[in-house]
């Protein structure tokens, strides 16, 4: 829950310091910035909320072998997913340079 609380309070203490900026378009792409971090961050929440119910039940059973086999199957997803994003990033999401100084 504290995680949830403290997201958009990153995004507003950035906007508070950027907006002492003279540059409005600095406080835009803060804004942009802002919002694409919360959608990643908002849209894995799944992983976390999927794991938590299966890992408690097993392990207030006692089934410690079940509870690290749910660990090890997120840890897993949260891997792949996180490698793919990387993978796009770099092929899909790289601006473009002026090299010419």
């Amino acid at each position: 829950m504290l995680s949830n609380v403290t997201v958009p309070l990153v995004g507003a203490t950035d906007t508070i310091v950027m907006g002492h900026q003279p540059d409005a378009a600095l406080l835009a792409g803060l804004g942009l910035g802002t919002g694409v971090f919360n959608l990643a961050f908002f849209s894995f929440n799944f992983l976390r909320m999927g794991t938590t119910g299966p890992a408690a039940q097993a392990a207030g059973a006692g089934n410690m072998a079940e509870a690290r086999a749910i660990l090890y199957r997120a840890l897993g997803l949260a891997m792949l997913i996180g490698m793919a994003l990387v993978a796009v990033s770099y092929t899909h999401l790289t601006l473009p340079t002026n090299r010419e100084v």
